[in-house]
């Protein structure tokens, strides 16, 4: 099975990382099985919204939580073709002080055009790897 290691350049993997942050890069990387596998896998597990609510309320060592936890999931339309729907989400709102330094860390990365080019470009690499086409975009 071809991974998501094989189709990128090692110019491609060092802007996914930049953008989706060392960790998510490598466990993106590191799956071996197909992601509509992955995903019915965990789409069964009967504990699903509890480990959605923990995401968001239950900060890590460093003391960072999410807002939003959403789960997407593999379904097929009435046509037969496989599409992403929602599947589960859970969200909080934020804590006091939160809410400003997000807002101030996305301006900042909003001013920066090369920024904008390089996500759509990681957006394009990760929905081809899931199967989509140059055709898609």
């Amino acid at each position: 099975m071809v991974t998501g290691n094989m189709l990128w350049s090692g110019e491609d993997k060092a802007m996914v990382a930049a953008v989706l942050g060392k960790e998510a890069f490598e466990y993106l990387m590191s799956g071996s099985v197909s992601a509509e596998c992955s995903l019915m896998a965990i789409g069964n597990d009967q504990n699903l919204q509890n480990k959605l609510s923990d995401l968001v309320e239950c900060p890590n060592a460093a003391n960072f939580s999410w807002n939003y936890a959403i789960f997407w999931q593999i379904s097929r339309s009435k046509s037969g073709e496989l599409v992403l729907g929602w599947g589960d989400g859970c969200c909080r709102e934020p804590k006091e002080g939160e809410e400003r330094e997000v807002k101030r860390i996305f301006n900042l990365r909003l001013d920066d055009e090369g920024q904008q080019r390089m996500r759509k470009r990681v957006l394009q690499k990760l929905h081809m790897l899931f199967g989509g086409t140059d055709e898609d975009n």
